[in-house]
């Protein structure tokens, strides 16, 4: 029983000791413990972006005034200030022959053309188509338009119909700038074999024809050449 005594006695006085000792060792001195991240943010970091795609209208021109002759292919439109016809529908562009007009001299070159292609089935001209091809050019040159489609929208097939002409097959060449019939038969004949001009004027299963031709006040010319192989 003593002996226990004295044994805790002797830790109590050594327990004592040693916080004397190192309470100076400690004195000052802060521990802290901080919590671990749960998250780390980074800074942004700049990426180069995809360029902006930069999209550029065609410029549209209004109205523009023809300045060279223009062949027609086929629902082209060319838009130019509307201007007044001359009257001068029965008597066309004269020729070196004062006795021939442009209309003949037209239809002659394209007659030749297919005499030598072989073709033995000769133009011959037709009232009802002279009057479509004459009504069409006139509005045209009114409107200052080349194109297949009349001002009224109805085509050459329209035209035909209220002209009260049966037709199996049949072709329309146009054109505007040029000023005597052998330029603008020239310009429609330097195609290609399958040029559409030239292949209107070379297809034997026509055998009607007619021309039109009108001014604008300025004298810029249009010309019209319908052809048809009539229903039998």
């Amino acid at each position: 029983m003593r002996l226990g005594l004295a044994l805790l006695l002797v830790a109590g006085i050594s327990a004592v000791l040693g916080a004397i000792y190192l309470a100076p060792l400690l004195s000052g001195i802060q521990i802290t413990i901080a919590p671990l991240p749960t998250s780390v943010t980074l800074q942004n970091t700049a990426v180069p972006s995809t360029p902006p795609t930069v999209l550029a209208e065609a410029p549209t021109v209004t109205n523009p005034a023809p300045a060279t002759p223009t062949l027609s292919p086929s629902n082209e439109t060319t838009a130019t200030p509307a201007a007044t016809v001359t009257a001068t529908p029965a008597v066309l562009t004269p020729t070196s022959d004062p006795d021939v007009t442009a209309a003949e001299t037209l239809l002659q070159l394209s007659n030749a053309a297919r005499l030598a292609a072989q073709c033995e089935v000769e133009l011959k001209p037709e009232p009802r188509l002279t009057q479509t091809a004459q009504a069409h050019a006139e509005d045209m040159a009114r409107n200052g338009r080349i194109d297949h489609v009349g001002s009224d929208g109805a085509t050459y097939t329209d035209r035909l119909d209220r002209a009260g002409y049966t037709y199996t097959r049949r072709g329309e060449n146009i054109a505007a700038g040029f000023t005597t019939p052998s330029e603008v038969f020239a310009m429609w004949m330097d195609e290609p074999p399958d040029g559409p001009h030239r292949v209107n004027i070379l297809n034997c299963a026509y055998q009607h024809a007619g021309i039109g031709l009108a001014m604008r006040a300025d004298g810029y010319p249009y010309w019209v050449l319908d052809l048809a192989e009539p229903k039998p």
